[in-house]
């Protein structure tokens, strides 16, 4: 039975879109929440595990996508990311990478339509190289794959590009260049991925905080019995881990702003207790209050830093 062109086309292409969800996979799987995407978890989380009744399901259901539009207009972003990323949730449920997936999966799909339609305009190989300079984009990798609202316009914006850089390409490289097309891509590939990097160390907030260390180190170290006291903003990307951190006995500080004076109050009802952890804003004076008063009775044994937080192990002296 005779192949259909579509058809040939298709199998060529599948490899490759295979390889990109290895690399995303791969990417998306080891890499920490940044702030923006802090945002976005805060919108659409919920500790309150879902009824296993439909019936209640389909209220918790409403009720979720009600509490996402609400944060959405806290934050003023559109609501409809939101919405789709909730209900999404619901059904994938609220890892770090379900999130996420929404963004792979649009990638995909604008790759498998990039090529399409560079194949239409510009034939086979041309298809190849867009899908090349989309797969091999640090853009892509940095920016476009993140549970963001943002990552929608990022990737329509590099798929475009790739598609008229490679049509633009095809319509100024003289004819007797066309035997070294092959080398022509592969350069263009390579100056592509190497503006696009310089472009990054300009840009604000690529580097994200691996927040996994001290969270690591916090749940291995701390006995249950061991208080902890956080001062978390739930629409930071830390407040990810809030579930792993609040384990045991915790005084849960993130709800509301602090004061000096509150933390004063706090240090005072802490007096006495063996051994405390603390995970608290650098850079707050609230917090700097709260830990200066605590260090007139006790020491840090250990600290570790991540992004703006610090993570601290505090043990009685007297």
């Amino acid at each position: 039975m005779a192949i259909s062109q579509t058809a040939r086309n298709l199998l060529r292409v599948i490899p490759l879109l295979l390889l990109l969800l290895a690399v995303v996979f791969i990417r998306q799987s080891a890499a920490p929440p940044d702030a923006r995407e802090g945002l976005s978890l805060w919108a659409v989380r919920d500790h309150t595990p879902p009824p296993e009744s439909l019936s209640a399901f389909a209220t918790y259901a409403r009720k979720s996508l009600s509490v996402a539009f609400a944060r959405s207009q806290q934050i003023d972003q559109p609501p409809l990311y939101y919405l789709l990323l909730d209900a999404w949730t619901l059904l994938a449920g609220g890892s770090l990478l379900a999130a996420r997936l929404p963004s792979f999966l649009f990638v995909v799909l604008l790759a498998a339509i990039a090529y399409r339609i560079a194949g239409q305009m510009m034939g086979l190989r041309a298809s190849w190289l867009v899908l090349g300079l989309i797969i091999a984009s640090p853009l892509l990798l940095v920016f476009g794959l993140d549970a963001v609202p943002q990552a929608s316009l990022t990737l329509v914006l590099l798929t475009a590009c790739a598609v008229v850089g490679v049509y633009a390409l095809g319509r100024f490289i003289p004819n007797r260049m066309r035997s070294r097309y092959v080398l022509i891509s592969a350069g263009l590939i390579v100056i592509s991925a190497a503006l696009q990097l310089t472009a990054l160390q300009f840009l604000p907030d690529h580097q994200r905080a691996d927040w996994s260390v001290p969270v690591t180190w916090m749940q291995a170290e701390r006995q249950a019995s061991e208080l902890a006291v956080t001062d978390i903003d739930p629409r930071s990307p830390l407040a990810f881990y809030l579930p792993q951190l609040q384990r045991g006995i915790t005084l849960d500080l993130g709800w509301q702003p602090q004061t000096p004076a509150t933390m004063l109050h706090y240090a005072e009802v802490l007096d006495g207790v063996p051994v405390i952890w603390a995970v608290l804003p650098e850079s707050d004076e609230a917090s700097k209050t709260l830990l200066d008063q605590l260090q007139i009775g006790y020491t840090i044994s250990a600290a570790q830093q991540a992004g703006d937080m610090i993570f601290y192990r505090l043990e009685r002296t007297s």
